[in-house]
């Protein structure tokens, strides 16, 4: 009798449990397909160094794909992009820092008509548009940083090949095509720990105490300005011709015989021949470590030291 009234039971209920079970089967399928979409990304590798319209270059290497109607890209492992972020949260109130980053997304925004797109292959990346049918094409450069999303200031050579060696030259800062130092470089840890290694092989801690209270106008006996290519950036250093360091340098030959390009005492400024506003004379000195001057050249596109 048991078995029986079980058996009646489980038969009038066997509807609803077919039921219940089909409909976890259908939710658990949906549950495991909807979060996770099948993305058909192209990654593309620059297969030389090429510069944006905006002014950003992307190195030989450099990985780039358009994901979301957002163009990605993630430089090489010894690169990064160094200079100022900025960010405004719901009240309007802005922030400012240097960021340093290996990775940078690019949005394009049609200011004037309409179809203005991300595109990118190993040796281009930019913004378009369909059929001129955007007259305007804005291109901005960011980074979501901690969740927040950071606007980038980029300018010409703000990404670093943090792995270059520091070199002296005595040519015409004219005759150099590397562009000149900016601020927001030496405000990042990396890039400071590696001039303080660089100067600590020309200028002794004696030398450094002696250049504190000097400048570029007035130094002392055998200190020359030396112009260096750091970091792809030239910088000029006071350095001082007795330094045994220098003693086996090439350089000595032009202290000797007047050939260095930068003489002692003169009427130092950084002169602008090309381009937008800036291009201002800037000094840092480093306890022990000794001091750099440099043409900050903000939007002037050719600064150099006169």
């Amino acid at each position: 009798m048991m078995t029986s009234s079980f058996s009646g039971v489980f038969s009038s209920r066997l509807p609803i449990i077919i039921l219940y079970i089909t409909i976890q089967l259908v939710f658990t399928s949906c549950h495991k397909e909807s979060p996770l979409p099948v993305l058909n990304k192209v990654v593309y590798t620059a297969t030389q160094d090429y510069v944006m319209d905006n002014g950003l270059m992307v190195p030989k290497g450099s990985k780039t794909w358009i994901e979301e109607n957002t163009l990605h890209i993630r430089f090489p492992d010894t690169y990064r992009f160094i200079d100022w972020g900025t960010y405004a949260d719901k009240n309007g109130q802005l922030s400012k820092k240097v960021v340093e980053l290996q990775e940078v997304s690019v949005n394009c925004k049609c200011e004037s008509g309409s179809g203005c797109s991300p595109v990118t292959n190993g040796t281009y990346s930019g913004c378009v548009t369909k059929n001129n049918s955007c007259t305007k094409c804005e291109m901005t450069t960011n980074a979501t940083i901690n969740g927040i999303k950071w606007t980038l200031y980029v300018r010409k050579g703000d990404v670093i090949n943090l792995s270059a060696q520091p070199a002296l030259t005595s040519y015409d800062p004219h005759d150099l095509t590397s562009p000149p130092a900016y601020d927001a470089m030496f405000e990042s840890d990396t890039v400071r720990s590696l001039l303080t290694a660089f100067l600590k092989e020309y200028v002794s801690p004696i030398d450094a105490a002696i250049l504190k209270n000097t400048d570029i106008n007035h130094l002392p006996f055998n200190f020359y300005i030396i112009p260096v290519e750091f970091l792809g950036h030239i910088i000029y250093v006071p350095m001082n011709a007795e330094n045994p360091a220098l003693r086996d340098d090439l350089l000595v030959y032009l202290f000797q015989t007047g050939g260095i390009y930068y003489p002692r005492e003169e009427n130092y400024t950084c002169s602008c021949a090309a381009g937008g506003s800036g291009c201002n004379l800037h000094h840092l000195w480093y306890p022990g470590i000794g001091s750099i001057y440099y043409c900050d050249a903000q939007d002037c596109t050719d600064c150099t030291l006169k």
